[in-house]
């Protein structure tokens, strides 16, 4: 049996979002939104035994947050955007992630979920 790390981070942020056409969302608006970002690896990386710097995580969030960014995609598109980022800061490093997670929590109660493990 091997040893696996999983490291996760939540981060709050605010952010604008418009779907054409929805019936709720066509117009203008804003959330609240929590993103959960979950990494799993097998080997720690780094002078300080890392799986991934939190503030690396934090940062892919915070370019969103009250930016003018506006969110043209649903939450679930939102999630597999930023685990598609997740998985670009360990391009070029020794570990290879097993599993990235994220969800996005649109408004209490009501998240997506996109994750990647590996094959």
């Amino acid at each position: 049996m091997s040893e696996t790390y999983t490291i996760k981070k939540v981060i709050h942020f605010c952010y604008a979002h418009k779907l054409a056409d929805h019936p709720h969302c066509a117009a203008l608006h804003g959330h609240n939104g929590v993103a959960t970002i979950e990494a799993t690896v097998e080997q720690l990386y780094g002078q300080w035994d890392f799986v991934i710097d939190f503030g690396e995580l934090k940062s892919l969030v915070e370019a969103r947050d009250h930016s003018g960014y506006v969110v043209c995609v649903s939450a679930e598109v939102l999630a597999a955007e930023i685990g598609q980022e997740v998985l670009n800061l360990f391009a070029g490093r020794a570990q290879v992630p097993l599993r990235v997670r994220v969800t996005i929590e649109e408004t209490p109660g009501s998240e997506a979920t996109w994750e990647w493990t590996y094959a």
